[in-house]
């Protein structure tokens, strides 16, 4: 994965110093709270934690389940996390190392650094490299950034619409729905393309543009 996978890099801060949010990120439920579609199914034990997230790429709502470890260097303020993980809607897997740094920026304030690398398999390898999948880590990361401040000050996570929470957050900025009166050419959804003369959204669910079932093989 380190030589194949893509990496997308992402920065934010908090105002609070650079102890308290390091000694936050150290329960791994209460980050993964801050992550909008996600939770542990299993505790954590020893750094090393089972969950599930749901993300929507497009026309795909996607049910990842999986585990992962998490190391911390307390020296430097690093954090390393190791998932994967299979969805439960499609032969699709994915693996993930997401490498995080908490600097300080003054006093009371910290910047939190993030690198993710990660693969997709299956149906789900083709958004790999698209914009697609960078508008929606660009969506999570603001939300994960407000639902963290929220719960540093004692507050109950941002609230948002429903269409905007779970599987929905990430379709909400990324997805086909987001924009419905402009249409991506080239979609490729479930291993099929088409090059829609009207809104995909339209389309009958599951279908392609001339109505034959989508083939996922």
């Amino acid at each position: 994965m380190q030589r194949n996978g893509v990496e997308l890099r992402q920065s934010f801060s908090v105002p609070f110093a650079r102890a308290e949010v390091w000694r936050f990120f150290a329960d791994l439920d209460q980050v993964t709270r801050c992550m909008p579609g996600a939770r542990l199914t299993k505790p954590a034990v020893d750094g090393r934690a089972e969950g599930e997230i749901n993300v929507k790429l497009g026309p795909i709502v996607s049910a990842f389940q999986g585990v992962l470890e998490v190391t911390r260097d307390d020296e430097n303020f690093r954090g390393v996390v190791r998932g994967a993980g299979r969805d439960t809607k499609s032969p699709s897997s994915a693996r993930a190392l997401i490498t995080y740094d908490v600097r300080a920026l003054e006093a009371a304030k910290s910047q939190i650094d993030v690198s993710v690398r990660f693969l997709l398999s299956g149906a789900l390898a083709q958004f790999s490299r698209s914009g697609l999948v960078k508008d929606v880590a660009d969506h999570l990361t603001h939300v994960f950034a407000q639902n963290l401040e929220a719960r540093l000050s004692g507050r109950p996570a941002v609230s948002v619409p429903r269409r905007h929470t779970g599987c929905r957050d990430a379709g909400a900025v990324g997805g086909l729905d987001a924009h419905p009166r402009r249409c991506r050419q080239d979609v490729r959804p479930l291993g099929f393309a088409w090059r829609p003369s009207r809104c995909p959204e339209k389309l009958p669910r599951n279908r392609a543009a001339d109505g034959k079932q989508p083939r996922w093989k």
